[in-house]
């Protein structure tokens, strides 16, 4: 994808189409070659490539604001399991719901996205606050926590937890420091918004500057999970002598509300809307080489991620689809067992559209050709599940059918039977009502030439004139003028 990275951005109309293989940094380039006062909400990390970003969602310092990056995208290009190059009209709006938060790589390559540019200030404020242990930092947070999903949508202010050096202390020991990184989406007079972060967490805020729109910073090994609500002030005390658990990751909090809380769950496969506080990131670097030094840090982080489970969301516990943690499963594609390994990790990325996004995959790749180790899954195959499949594949024939079957039954059916008992009669065989059942799969087949349908002793013709009624206790397709022909051939044949 690394040659996919072509650009196009148009003002006038406020959009840019953006090929898969360029960064979010590009992206913001571009942009502002064109325009000081138009954005794009996504991620802060400017090598990020656009196609995986996209895919899976997409959230950035403008999220409070705008949303994700998915709720911004208006069609794309993705080349199919049969290699055709789709748009959004010809893909259809199932599978582009899908590569816009569920992950593209299940469905096919996406080529393309086309954005709608968002407006933002020519400058902004942002500040950064810090406080430690010693600083009041457990009270300062817990706080926050109250707090930093109700602020105003223009207010994005993230909170890093992170174990640093002090000497604040005699012996020098480790500390826990909270910094407070934020942005406003419009220019303050100084004074003006230090004053008004002092109001409700006495952080003394020196510091604030003025800054233009981009800032950027490199992802390290992460996690992520989604806070839904503030524990006891208590739950934030950490006693770094006892829980080394805590010593070297960090956590990372972004601030949920504004936009976020406003968007359905189900407007993409991204569910992690309203009711959230934040969302979580845990990360650990180290510059140590090896796989034991690697296996040390990532451990840590495990045990941090353990440690915080009473105060994030549960049943499940949901997760960030963009950040891949196998700790959660893997899909080993193995036949039957594939569905339900996939689910797994599946409810929690995506909750109730899982569902769909299965279906989905299901419809646009039975065969699984596009898959990893945290890939949607196809449904097992069984007559089951290919009856589901066949509802959502064919629910526009079945509407029709089931539509024509009671217009048909109320004008129709009466006379028809009649006819249909005395014909019978005269072959002296007794027919309580009209029993006979024709498969669905049988009429949609009937494509104008006539088809022979037997059940029991009578010989029906479906064609062109077909029609279906629901009479009696079951479901019957025939021409219009199907018995009456029959009587006019038993008479030629006398």
């Amino acid at each position: 994808m690394f040659n996919l990275r072509s650009i196009h951005v148009d003002i006038d109309s406020e959009t840019a189409w953006v090929q898969t293989g360029a960064t979010l940094g590009e992206v913001y380039y571009r942009i502002a070659e064109k325009s000081k006062t138009h954005g794009f909400p996504a991620g802060v990390c400017p090598t990020v490539g656009v196609g995986g970003h996209f895919s899976g969602g997409g959230y950035g310092n403008l999220m409070r604001k705008y949303g994700l990056s998915v709720d911004h995208i208006v069609d794309a290009q993705i080349v199919d399991v049969h290699g055709r190059v789709l748009d959004r009209n010809f893909m259809g709006e199932d599978l582009f719901w899908a590569i816009t938060g569920g992950g593209g790589a299940s469905f096919g390559v996406v080529l393309s996205y086309k954005i709608n540019l968002v407006r933002v200030p020519e400058t902004v404020t942002v500040f950064r606050v810090e406080r430690t242990l010693f600083q009041n930092a457990t009270d300062i947070v817990y706080h926050y926590l109250q707090v930093a999903d109700k602020l105003e949508e223009d207010l994005f202010i993230r909170l890093i937890l992170e174990v640093v050096e002090t000497n604040q202390t005699k012996d020098n020991k480790k500390t826990m420091r909270a910094a407070f990184v934020a942005i406003r989406l419009y220019r303050n007079e100084l004074g003006e918004i230090c004053a008004f972060l002092d109001q409700f967490s006495h952080w003394n805020t020196r510091g604030c500057f003025a800054f233009s729109y981009s800032t950027s910073t490199n992802p390290p090994e992460k996690k992520i999970r989604l806070l839904e609500e503030a524990d006891s002030e208590e739950g934030f005390g950490v006693d770094l002598e006892e829980n080394d658990r805590v010593r070297d990751p960090l956590l990372t909090f972004n601030p949920y509300g504004g936009k976020m809380a406003e968007i359905s769950s189900t407007s993409s496969p991204f569910p992690h809307r309203a009711g959230n506080l934040a969302k979580i990131q845990y990360a650990a670097n180290w510059d140590a080489s090896g796989a034991e030094a690697e296996k040390h840090y990532i451990d840590l982080m495990r045990k941090l991620h353990e440690y915080m489970t009473p105060f994030v969301s549960n049943s499940p516990r949901d997760a960030y689809f963009n950040y891949k943690d196998l700790d959660l499963g893997i899909n080993n594609h193995n036949g039957k067992a594939s569905y339900e390994e996939g689910k797994v990790h599946g409810v929690m990325y995506f909750k109730a559209n899982f569902k769909r996004l299965v279906e989905i995959k299901t419809k646009v790749d039975p065969h699984n050709f596009f898959r990893n180790e945290q890939s949607i899954p196809t449904l097992p195959n069984n007559w089951g599940n290919k009856i589901v499949m066949f509802i959502i594949n064919y629910w526009g024939l079945l509407a029709a059918y089931v539509i024509g079957a009671l217009i048909i039954h109320k004008q129709l059916c009466p006379p028809f039977a009649g006819k249909l008992a005395k014909a019978n009669k005269q072959r002296r065989e007794k027919v309580d009502g009209l029993w006979y059942f024709l498969a669905i799969t049988d009429v949609i087949l009937a494509k104008g030439g006539p088809t022979e349908v037997r059940r029991g002793p009578t010989v029906t013709w479906v064609g062109s004139a077909t029609a279906v009624a629901a009479c009696g206790g079951g479901v019957v397709a025939f021409p219009v003028n199907g018995v009456a022909r029959e009587e006019k051939r038993k008479k030629k044949e006398k």
